[in-house]
């Protein structure tokens, strides 16, 4: 397997009207040395005290990046658990398009608590979070959320000298937390093997804090 960085920028637009939310994106960046992925995680691990990581001697070489992304999702009315607790569903699909990734989406994500805010979140870092709600409550609250994704995949840029597995699937169980402008998350996730002769699925947790602007 070919070592790869992945720097690039990106902008997207949103709408959402009532129990609708779309959002278009473009993504356009870099992959290998110039992404400076080996550089950043050497001195990540110098600074933790770390072995030196290994195999950025077979690093794919210097491309061009681009990615267009398009996601729609749909919000559930929400109904009561134990006469206390509200739960919604938000599903979701989309389409990836580029040299970087070339998918499509089904998505599903549950969220609970006593108050529910009227946004689509939580999203991911590929995966912008929700910006087109009103002013924000000041009150810290929180709510609990599952999610489950599934990808067809034809294109994925970093596994382009394996055999890819066409079906992903990723279920996460997370806490958000939020106080005016700020929010906070926690996700666990665990993702179906994404190549073939992969020795294992992959488990991995997420930490994410945020500002709206």
């Amino acid at each position: 397997m070919l070592y790869s960085g992945y720097l690039y920028g990106g902008f997207y637009t949103q709408k959402s009207v009532n129990t609708s939310f779309e959002q278009f994106g473009l993504n356009i960046g870099i992959t290998g040395p110039s992404s400076l992925g080996e550089d950043i995680q050497k001195r990540i691990h110098h600074t933790f005290g770390e072995p030196k990581p290994k195999g950025w001697s077979s690093q794919k070489k210097d491309e061009i990046a681009y990615n267009w992304h398009w996601h729609k999702k749909h919000k559930t009315p929400s109904f009561m658990i134990f006469n206390k607790y509200k739960n919604e569903i938000i599903y979701d699909y989309g389409l990836t398009l580029g040299n970087v990734y070339r998918n499509i989406k089904l998505g599903v994500v549950s969220r609970s608590d006593a108050y529910l805010p009227s946004d689509f979140r939580p999203g991911r870092i590929n995966d912008p979070q929700d910006s087109t709600t009103n002013k924000p409550n000041q009150l810290l609250k929180h709510y609990l959320f599952s999610r489950c994704d599934l990808w067809g995949v034809e294109q994925n840029l970093f596994l382009q000298d394996l055999d890819i597995e066409p079906i992903v699937i990723q279920g996460e169980i997370g806490i958000v937390m939020y106080s005016g402008r700020y929010e906070m998350a926690f996700t666990q996730s665990i993702k179906s093997k994404e190549y073939v002769n992969q020795s294992h699925t992959d488990t991995f947790a997420g930490f994410n804090l945020s500002y709206r602007f």
